[in-house]
């Protein structure tokens, strides 16, 4: 029993032979990240400060610091699309299953209607991959059209402004267009911090590590007396001086990430973070469906504490069943091949 948990729960495994092996602390640094999002949505603990400040900005930031162009447009895009826009659909569909019950057939109609005219999907927490899809198709597109890296930062930060002019006046553009804007500031940090040595050990680490954990800690000292100045990114909204957003929410980044490669892995946390896209993908339909038939049987209410636990714990044993039986489905392999490379590896079985 102990060897089954350690193998199929606890150690972040690429699933291919031939896949390059992880980065311990990325998957920590992820795994805290998904936890804190299903904390917030739990809805407990949604004032503590400094985490609205730092838990979507490292979401973005860890996925431009693993950006590739894939050698082309329609590469990136078949990428993507297996990655971001393949777990979305699956995971709608199995957030409709219960919520069709629950409310009404109607709103099958608000999976197709509710991002164009709001901010807003039917399985809320994922409207992130929606998000993240159009960031890398406009990072892709700054990158292929501007080398310079100067001009290519003036590129980003204009993007930036314009989704704080659209939270200002609040417009909001289909899809999650803005909050795409003002999350390419984040996405570029992450591109940039690829040319650091943040990703290996270095002997300079104790010296970043004591320094940018000591601005995290002021940042996190300042979101206590003065409140946590953040961007809510489904909504596009800032609340808090836009500088200080960024500041605030970048530091905090950076020191969490600093501490995570300190620490390495941890168990469970890290297993989470490998597998953060089937987490964000079920947290929802869990808190929202899972302790209804418990409290139907025991006569018991919940607690947010109590959904929150449930719900780690349904994700936990949903990870292996997930990634072994659906696997394209859940971004772990894909399901989209270009027709070019399909037909490469047709011609490579025919004897």
């Amino acid at each position: 029993m102990k060897r089954f948990i350690t193998e199929n729960f606890c150690k972040t495994q690429p699933i291919l032979r031939n896949s390059k092996p992880r980065i311990e602390f990325i998957d920590l640094a992820k795994g805290v990240c998904i936890i804190m999002v299903v904390v917030f949505h739990a809805g407990f603990a949604k004032n503590i400060p400094a985490i609205n400040a730092m838990r979507m900005p490292l979401y973005f930031i860890l996925s431009g610091l693993f950006f590739k162009d894939y050698g082309g447009f329609f590469n990136l895009l078949y990428k993507k699309a297996n990655k971001i826009l393949v777990p979305f659909c699956f995971f709608t569909i199995l957030y409709l299953i219960p919520a069709i019950f629950k409310y009404s057939q109607q709103i099958i109609l608000s999976v197709f209607i509710d991002p164009i005219f709001a901010p807003q999907v039917v399985n809320y927490p994922i409207w992130f991959l929606i998000c993240l899809f159009l960031v890398n198709i406009i990072y892709y597109s700054i990158q292929k059209y501007f080398a310079d890296w100067i001009v290519k930062s003036i590129v980003v930060i204009l993007f930036g402004f314009s989704g704080f002019l659209l939270s200002y006046y609040n417009i909001y553009i289909p899809f999650f267009l803005g909050s795409a804007f003002s999350a390419l500031p984040y996405f570029y940090i992450g591109v940039l911090l690829k040319r650091t040595p943040i990703l290996y050990k270095t002997t300079n680490d104790k010296i970043y590590f004591g320094v940018i954990v000591t601005i995290m800690l002021i940042s996190v000292a300042y979101c206590i007396m003065y409140g946590t100045p953040i961007l809510l990114f489904r909504s596009n909204r800032y609340e808090g001086n836009l500088f200080g957003i960024y500041i605030i929410s970048i530091t905090l980044v950076l020191g969490l990430l600093l501490l995570c490669k300190a620490i390495g892995w941890l168990p469970i946390v890290s297993y989470f973070g490998r597998y953060s896209i089937i987490v964000l993908g079920l947290h929802a339909l869990y808190l929202d469906f899972a302790t209804i038939p418990l409290s139907y049987f025991t006569s018991h209410e919940f607690s947010d504490l109590e959904k929150f636990a449930i719900t780690l714990l349904l994700c936990w044993l949903s990870i292996p069943i997930l990634k072994k039986y659906l696997p394209s489905l859940t971004a772990q392999t894909d399901l989209l091949i270009p027709r070019s490379k399909s037909a490469a590896q047709l011609k490579e079985r025919v004897p």
